[in-house]
């Protein structure tokens, strides 16, 4: 699957949105219950996308018809990766590999030694499997 990396601009918050709703109904299903799932879901603000756009270092994995399938979102002041999700047509393709490995080369570059994370318990495996330890440090 052939995807690029760019900037997240806010023409893209619905597809973003659609993204992080998927994954998180998709993925983390057998985790939580269908409660606490919506709430997650619906803790995407698309009113403050363009905020965050611009306070964050966010950034999607973009297919060549247009389709944004993942993206990230990094607080580097604070050494934190905000969020990261694939859609689940994209899993097992690459694009969550490529994009944390992305999201560690860019602290890499800003000299910011140590990133943490709030990981949900469907993406532990995921992290471990890169070296982010049980606190979900890298």
């Amino acid at each position: 699957m052939p995807f690029s990396v760019r900037r997240a601009r806010p023409e893209d918050v619905f597809q973003v949105h659609r993204v992080h709703s998927s994954a998180i109904r998709e993925g983390a299903g057998e985790w939580y219950d269908p409660e606490v799932l919506e709430v997650w879901v619906d803790a995407f603000n698309p009113e403050s996308f363009d905020t965050n756009i611009q306070t964050m270092e966010f950034f999607v994995a973009e297919l060549p018809d247009g389709r944004i399938g993942g993206f990230l979102a990094l607080d580097l002041d604070a050494g934190e990766l905000e969020s990261m999700y694939v859609a689940p047509w994209g899993r097992g393709r690459g694009m969550g590999s490529y994009l944390l490995g992305f999201a560690e080369e860019l602290a890499r570059q800003r000299q910011v030694n140590e990133l943490w994370l709030d990981s949900s318990l469907n993406a532990v495996a995921f992290y471990a499997a890169y070296g982010w330890d049980e606190k979900y440090r890298h």
